[in-house]
């Protein structure tokens, strides 16, 4: 095995920022593979998977209402800081 596969960029149990995940959204849209995000951001192959599965949203194609899924960053951020809020609020009490 290559010791590389274990060395990542960040530290481990940190939230992806909204710059990283659209940067995750961005390599989606050019084809990139999960593994390849992976590498490039430097989180576990199944944060991507997770995170791709989470923040899938049907997309509109033309005027014949096709659709296709689509990553969006800003939903899962969305749900991300409604989470951190209710989080807060809790602790407040």
């Amino acid at each position: 095995m290559n010791y590389k596969q274990y060395i990542k960029k960040r530290q481990k149990g940190k939230h992806l920022t909204y710059a990283e995940r659209n940067k995750i959204e961005v390599y989606f849209k050019v084809g990139k593979t999960n593994q390849e995000i992976d590498d490039i951001i430097g989180v576990s192959k199944r944060t991507i998977i997770r995170k791709k599965k989470r923040g899938l949203v049907k997309r509109l194609l033309n005027s014949d209402l096709s659709t296709r899924d689509e990553y969006s960053a800003e939903k899962v951020q969305n749900r991300y800081d409604s989470r951190q809020r209710i989080k807060q609020d809790f602790k407040n009490k």
